[in-house]
């Protein structure tokens, strides 16, 4: 049997085994980023690219950069005045925050799936209480759709004490009355 400290060793070895097979292609055919499917879905291959980059130091020490470039990469995406500017800084802002998933250890293509299931979730709920009150979403407008949203995220949250104040200052579970 062995420990994790037997294995460790034995991993970094691999790693530096595939860098050195990389480098070795890449003087023979090109880049260290060749052979990444361009037919990869688009946040799996970021992640993919920074991986790679990554592996010959081009990475931030630290979180802490990784999160400052996310936030000049909005602030830039803010800034562009044409839609053609926009697209390609709103690029630039997703391929940072794939980085920021990778530094933290997870796929950023399945934290958008998931976010894409609660924001699903979610809206049937809004949905179910407008059915049962009569309406149609649309009839609402924003801010009454909005106070049903926050109230659809309160009612995903486990159950508290209904008398003890809640995280934000509230009494209890929500309702969603329309």
């Amino acid at each position: 049997m062995t420990d994790a400290s037997d294995r460790a060793p034995r991993s970094r070895n691999a790693g530096e085994s595939r860098m050195s097979a990389r480098s070795s292609a890449r003087e023979e055919e090109g880049s260290i980023l060749d052979g990444i499917p361009a037919a990869m879905p688009a946040l799996e291959r970021a992640d993919a690219i920074q991986q790679r980059v990554a592996e010959v130091g081009f990475d931030w020490p630290d979180i802490s950069g990784v999160t400052a470039k996310a936030h000049e990469e909005i602030d830039e995406l803010a800034a562009a005045a044409t839609l053609d500017h926009q697209r390609e800084e709103l690029g630039d802002v997703l391929f940072a925050l794939v980085n920021l998933g990778r530094r933290l250890g997870f796929s950023a293509e399945l934290a958008l799936q998931e976010a894409n299931e609660k924001f699903i979730r979610r809206f049937a709920w809004i949905e179910a209480q407008c059915r049962q009150a009569g309406v149609r979403p649309e009839e609402l407008g924003l801010e009454k759709l909005d106070r049903l949203w926050n109230a659809a995220k309160m009612n995903e949250r486990p159950e508290v004490d209904e008398g003890a104040p809640d995280a934000k200052g509230g009494r209890g579970k929500q309702t969603g009355a329309v």
